[in-house]
């Protein structure tokens, strides 16, 4: 009879001695001149010829020192119990290889644990008592007790028997097809690590003997295993931590794990190394980081000389930085006397976005859509003012904070009014539209305390509308002159907005100084307007009303001998030509159409206020 696949060695002894009648399975070893064992194992060829199988049919299921699969690893090779799983003998089924590995808990095929204990005379299940289904003392071991086992213990059996977990859990890939042959070796190397022996020395250990010495035994792997890769990364740290705090280089922090570890080859640990890496690279902050060049892998603690790049700023400011205790780091020094500064990679991008976060006044008026001379204003009025130097982050070098400036945009989208009627946008309340400095100052005050609420908040705030009746009512409230500045004039009429200021500096148009004492710019008074369009009309703007060109306007004027006043020179040509109301009677022969259009300009003047 042939072993079956995935049959122990032993296994397959008490199989066939079951056949053969012996209620003993090491009767029937002694029949063939064994006790199983080492002695057993070695001679294995002979007994292949002793019952008649093929070349290798026992040497392929048996333990070895090298083998070629994890569970035939003979290191491992339980030597003191055999244990069984109720379910397979309850089924018929062959003795698994998997349970006779020292490292396995649990039936990979029922995901429920090993008993290696009869359960009415107590006495342990070894490998030379008892036969094939019941223990020694007669009883079933089909009636054995049925326990579920751990998710840890199912992912570490199905591991050691088939190379690959039964269960879909995130492992390193090259595990998801086969593991390593020394999978056993570096499992039991990462559970010693986290046994700490009386003597306080770490990777010694004994191999476990009884089911529940397994689980003990192997449980932290097996959490390491479950939770990939965070469980392992989370190990790797601590032994960072653990490790000789002033040693500045890799290997030195970690010492032997680190050169033991390193030393299981092959693709299969390939993901360990990387992750060793990886969390070195967020861990380590010693000066020598050599094991991370040609690996890819930025470090998480970076040179003073990196870091001061990366922000943007002298390494010496940084390195002084770090020595008083504004910015997070570490300075150790080397077997050389040199000081070495190491920077967390995330203190770095820290200082970064606070040098983002924290910006020029310049940069605070773009944000906001208004003119430089207006965002000045805003701070006059006390709306908007920078940082105090001591509240700053380190190493910024802005003053205003643009996360409050954002919250202070929202809230002003948060409060805007469902009107509608006429409209000023807030980049319009300026210098430019009235001269009385002190009411625009309290306009901005009363917009920032919510006194003036907007109608529209599309875009940024330089693009905010208000509605102009209560904007003209808080001016007039406080201390607005209704007084027009040339860009109002021109933006009311049509007119050039150039052509009005130069009618203004010919004397055609009357001015009025700043009131009290203010800075500003020269503005117009209602009434100064109405009396100039009382004395004086656009030759543009007549022209178009009669029909005709300007250019042809003012040809018939020539040839009338009419003059005209207020004319801007700009090197051949000229704009703003005025004429005389006084003169309308002169234009002669005039069109049926054009003495309407006069006789409508002349009634549409409004009265002198």
């Amino acid at each position: 009879m042939r072993p079956e696949n995935g049959e122990s060695l032993l296994g397959y002894f008490r199989r066939i001695g079951d056949l053969n009648g012996y209620a003993q399975s090491s009767d029937f070893l002694t029949a063939l001149g064994y006790r199983y064992g080492r002695n057993l194992v070695e001679n294995v060829e002979a007994l292949e010829a002793k019952l008649r199988l093929a070349n290798s049919e026992l040497c392929a299921i048996s333990p070895s020192a090298a083998p070629s699969t994890p569970v035939l690893d003979w290191r491992f090779e339980r030597h003191h119990r055999d244990p069984i799983c109720p379910s397979c003998m309850a089924e018929g089924k062959f003795r698994r290889q998997s349970w006779r590995s020292a490292l396995v808990a649990a039936c990979e095929h029922h995901e429920i644990l090993l008993q290696d204990t009869c359960p009415r005379c107590t006495s342990p299940l070894k490998p030379n008592n008892g036969g094939f289904r019941t223990c020694e003392c007669g009883l079933p071991l089909a009636e054995f007790q049925i326990e579920n086992a751990p998710d840890r213990a199912i992912i570490i059996a199905s591991l050691v028997a088939n190379g690959t977990p039964k269960r879909t859990v995130p492992l390193p890939a090259a595990w998801t097809t086969a593991a390593p042959p020394d999978l056993c070796r570096f499992l039991a190397f990462l559970a010693a690590d986290t046994r700490r022996s009386r003597t306080g020395k770490s990777g010694k250990y004994s191999i476990p003997q009884t089911v529940q010495e397994t689980l003990e035994f192997m449980d932290p792997v097996g959490g390491m295993l479950s939770n990939w890769p965070n469980g392992f990364d989370q190990h790797v740290t601590e032994r960072f931590s653990a490790g000789d705090l002033t040693a500045n280089s890799i290997p030195g922090r970690l010492g032997r794990w680190y050169q033991t570890i390193m030393g299981f080859r092959g693709d299969g640990y390939a993901e360990f190394r990387r992750r060793i890496m990886l969390i070195g690279a967020d861990a380590f902050d010693g000066g020598y980081a050599s094991q991370l060049t040609n690996t890819g892998i930025k470090r998480e603690w970076v040179s003073a000389t990196e870091a001061a790049k990366m922000i943007g700023v002298r390494a010496e400011r940084l390195v002084a930085a770090v020595a008083n205790g504004t910015i997070d780091g570490v300075q150790r020094l080397s077997g050389s006397g040199h000081r070495h500064t190491q920077v967390r990679r995330t203190v770095v991008q820290e200082v970064v976005s606070a040098r983002e976060r924290f910006v020029t006044a310049l940069a605070a008026a773009e944000f906001l859509g208004v003119s430089r001379k207006q965002f000045n204003m805003i701070g006059e009025a006390g709306a908007i003012t920078p940082v105090d130097t001591s509240d700053r982050p380190p190493l910024v070098e802005g003053g205003f904070d643009s996360e409050a400036l954002i919250a202070m945009v929202d809230r002003f989208k948060d409060t805007a009014l469902d009107q509608t009627g006429d409209t000023l946008s807030f980049s319009d309340i300026n210098l430019r539209r009235t001269t009385d400095r002190n009411a625009i100052l309290q306009v901005i005050r009363l917009i920032f305390s919510g006194g003036l609420l907007p109608v529209s908040t599309e875009g940024k705030l330089g693009e905010f509308q208000f509605l102009k009746a209560d904007l003209e009512a808080m001016l007039a409230a406080n201390g607005h002159s209704s007084a027009w500045t040339a860009h109002d004039i021109a933006k009311m009429t049509g007119w050039k907005h150039e052509v009005v200021v130069h009618w203004c500096k010919v004397g055609l148009l009357k001015v009025t100084p700043p009131s009290h004492g203010e800075r500003g710019q020269q503005s117009v008074l209602p009434e100064d307007l109405v009396h100039f369009q009382s004395c004086y009309i656009p030759v543009a703007d007549f022209a178009k009303q009669g029909g005709t060109t300007g250019r042809h306007m003012l040809n018939h004027l020539r040839k009338l001998g009419i003059p005209t006043v207020g004319a801007k020179n700009e090197g051949d040509t000229s704009r703003g030509h005025l004429l005389r109301v006084s003169d309308l009677a002169q234009i002669a022969p005039l069109s049926s159409t054009m003495k309407k259009q006069v006789r409508r300009e002349l009634s549409q003047l409004p009265d002198v206020l």
